[in-house]
């Protein structure tokens, strides 16, 4: 019998489904296996599993819930969102104009409109009324109900061009060229940082532990200490706005309209690489996954990085026809590369190519009648947000990425989504809504 560390150093190279056999070995390997205190095996595993899950960036259940329960929210979820379950819906009204962003995280999820407004709804009330698309006002953070209760000035006087959110502090960037933070649940602005130059087009907290957070501008990169309004570290270098962010415990990479991208290691905040100006017509889109970054063009480019060392694993111009990119995702444990673009804005026809990491080869492309605005990637499944107001779930693990489950929520554009185990929201024109699979 070997010894409990010996037991736990092993079980770090197994996934969930192997842990859980060998839980049944013998007693001790069930208490390695399950004991709260060895949840670093179900951590690794939770992360190789599912290195984008919107859980793992949650800050109020990562407080509440061990990641073995994670592994088995996620694992359940997936099963639920594949059957023929039936899957409830509410609408959430309040907002004048566009919402162009939205986040779900533990029990509320966040919208943020060029109208300037954050608005934040409950998750609970999906299905709570009698009709199964019943509207709801949801509760505004900004506009002259909730100026009231808050300091003076506390609305933004642009749109609103990005959120974040964690489950407790929400953030919104805007045309304004302020960054405002908000306690949802006590309802009050906690914070406000300026500097920028210019209009804040996205922002992204990298370090919850310290409290740091990074936007980017036309002026350069903020990494902010937002509790004290600090400005920590200015990174420069782009030629243009720098409309494109994303983040990870190692890496900040932005994407510009002076076609490129640049990448700094954190939390050194050293400059690492930047790549030629090959993005035509601007960068439209990134998304990042452990040492790798995709990139998409306003003209029909995608490209693939490795980030430690700034190469280009493979690159493609032709298989969107010139077409604006309208997203980009990296499935690393599933070796795929997903990629869209528009090919009409008059007829509404789009694109989706389904890319090998590995070889660079396009392994399926799709031509469909509607074009993708927005991906978020849970549990193997690919939900994307359409352009004939249809949420479309892709099955990655399937070799043809066959789409599993339609839903119809709106007449016009479905601007961005976002996955929370049982939980779906999306936005479009002036509302929210929120689905919950049961």
């Amino acid at each position: 019998e070997l010894d409990s560390n010996a037991v736990s150093k092993l079980m770090c190279f197994f996934d969930g489904s192997t842990i859980a056999t060998c839980a049944c070995v013998s007693l001790a390997w069930k208490d390695a296996a399950y004991n709260e205190d060895q949840d670093a095996i179900w951590q690794r595993e939770f992360i190789r599993a599912w290195p984008s899950s919107t859980l793992n960036k949650n800050n109020v259940i990562l407080r509440t819930l061990s990641y073995r329960k994670l592994w088995q929210t996620n694992l359940g979820s997936r099963r639920l969102w594949l059957s023929h379950a039936n899957c409830e819906r509410a609408a959430f009204k309040g907002h004048l104009d566009r919402v162009r962003h939205v986040r779900v995280r533990g029990k509320h999820f966040v919208s943020g409109s060029w109208d300037g407004t954050l608005r934040v709804g409950k998750c609970k009330n999906v299905g709570v009324g009698s009709e199964p698309g019943q509207d709801f006002k949801s509760s505004v953070f900004s506009g002259t109900e909730f100026a009231k209760e808050t300091e003076e000035g506390s609305v933004h006087a642009g749109s609103v061009f990005g959120v974040y959110f964690d489950g407790l502090i929400a953030g919104t960037c805007s045309e304004d060229r302020t960054i405002k933070l908000w306690h949802v649940l006590e309802k009050r602005i906690v914070a406000e940082l300026v500097g920028h130059q210019g209009p804040v087009y996205r922002l992204e907290l990298i370090d919850p532990e310290k409290e740091i957070l990074v936007s980017c501008s036309l002026d350069f990169i903020g990494v902010w200490h937002w509790p004290s309004a600090t400005l920590l570290h200015k990174l420069t270098g782009h030629k243009h706005d720098v409309h494109r962010l994303k983040v990870s415990n190692d890496y900040i990479v932005t994407g510009s309209y002076d076609e490129t991208i640049r990448v700094w290691e954190y939390p050194s905040c050293e400059f690492l690489w930047t790549s030629p100006p090959i993005h035509q017509g601007g960068v439209s889109c990134l998304h990042m996954c452990g040492i790798m970054v995709g990139s998409g063009s306003a003209k029909g480019e995608v490209h693939l990085w490795d980030l430690p060392s700034g190469k280009i694993l493979f690159r493609n111009t032709k298989s969107h026809i010139g077409a604006l990119i309208t997203a980009v995702w990296v499935c690393a444990n599933e070796n795929k590369f997903v990629s869209s673009s528009i090919t009409s804005f008059q007829a509404g026809g789009g694109i989706i190519c389904v890319w090998t990491i590995d070889s660079g080869e396009c392994m399926q492309r799709i031509e469909e009648n509607a074009y993708v605005n927005a991906f978020c990637y849970e549990f193997g499944l690919l939900f994307t947000a359409y352009s004939d107001g249809v949420i479309r779930i892709r099955d990655l693990y399937d070799e043809k990425n066959k789409v599993v489950r339609e839903e119809s929520l709106i007449k016009g554009q479905l601007y961005d989504v976002d996955v929370q185990g049982s939980y779906v929201v999306a936005c479009g024109m002036n509302q929210t809504f929120c689905l919950k699979i049961k």
